[in-house]
Formats: C-alpha cells, sequence, structure tokens
C-alpha cells in the first residue's frame, strides 16, 4: 500500500513537496524512482538517523502539542544548521483543506479524519444523512479492537471516503459534515 503526502513549509508560499510513502519503506517524488528509507535511530527527544538511499541523513524533528501535522525540523550540514517548520498531511486532507475558498466556513473541522491505522468495519450513515455532534459515523478496528468515530460536530454528511472493509491509514479523511452548527 502507498500513502501519499503533502510537506509545505510554514508561512512560505513556496511549492509543496508531494511523496509517496510504501509500506516497504521506499519514498518516491513525482516522476522519478522510488528510494529505500530505513529508519536507523528515533529516540524520544526527535533525534532521527535514516539511511536515505546509500546516504546517512540526521536531523531532529519534533511535532507541535496539540498539532501532530506541524514539525520542526532541525538539519546539520557541515558547518550550517538549517531549522524549518513544515505542516504534513495526506494529500487528500491537504487537498480539502487548500480547496476551501477564502472566507469558505469549510475547514478540516468539517472532517472526520482517522487517528490511527486500521480496518474500517462499518458505515453508519450515507451522504445526506443529519448528524448530531458525537454521534457514531464510522466503526473503525485497530489493534483488534472496535473504535468508535463520532462526527467533530452537528451537519449533514456531504461526502463519504470509505466504505466498510476498506484499511486506512491514520490521517484518511473518512467523511466530510458540513451545514453545520459549530462555531
Amino acid at each position: 500500500m502507498r500513502e501519499e503526502y503533502v510537506l509545505r513549509m510554514q508561512g512560505a508560499s513556496g511549492r509543496p513537496i508531494r511523496f509517496t510513502l510504501s509500506a516497504d519503506g521506499a519514498f518516491a517524488l513525482p516522476g522519478r524512482p522510488a528510494v529505500p528509507i530505513k529508519i536507523l535511530r528515533h529516540d524520544a527527544g526527535g533525534l532521527l538517523t535514516v539511511l536515505w538511499g546509500d546516504r546517512v541523513v540526521s536531523g531532529v524533528v519534533t511535532r507541535e502539542p496539540g498539532n501532530p501535522g506541524l514539525l520542526q525540523l532541525t538539519a546539520c550540514a557541515t558547518g550550517s544548521t538549517v531549522r524549518q517548520t513544515f505542516v504534513l498531511r495526506s494529500a487528500v486532507a491537504d487537498e480539502l483543506e487548500r480547496g476551501a475558498a477564502p472566507g469558505s466556513p469549510l475547514s478540516l473541522a468539517d472532517v472526520l479524519i482517522s487517528p490511527i491505522s486500521g480496518l474500517v468495519k462499518r458505515v453508519l450513515v450515507k451522504v445526506h444523512d443529519r448528524v448530531t455532534a458525537g454521534q457514531t459515523l464510522i466503526v473503525l478496528e485497530a489493534m483488534k479492537m472496535e473504535n468508535e468515530l463520532a462526527a467533530p460536530h452537528s451537519g449533514t454528511v456531504t461526502a463519504l471516503h470509505v466504505n466498510a472493509g476498506q484499511v486506512v491509514a491514520a490521517g484518511t479523511p473518512l467523511a466530510k459534515i458540513t451545514g453545520s452548527t459549530h462555531g
């Protein structure tokens, strides 16, 4: 299984970096051959050492508390240190966020996103169903436990991105709820 991601520099208008990462650890940029990646070391302080193809790359990667998609990267290379903050999210979540017109009420708060990887066991709603905040929409099985995923707010289900029996990765958008009463 391959997952597509987008990495954007925070506060910069430059082009995002789109890439895929496969279950076997192969990293690929669009139109380029995949490069095998193997994590050699990752400690609790964020120190990360990776075998990237035939090169060893080290740096410190930390996440902002409360915003797991925000990464602070500090990399050292021959006498210089580069420090940059990035936003990392699935390509689908990035397109949903970027697709919202300025001033539009649509945001990632309108999207139910899988907090973990797992198997979609049941989808309990259909498109056009009215739902209330906290109502279970999808049941996801992970590590032999069923997890009930609830509506982030009241509204109408305007899109379902998954079906029962589908395997999803953490961060995968599952459903969109709009016309809400959230605020």
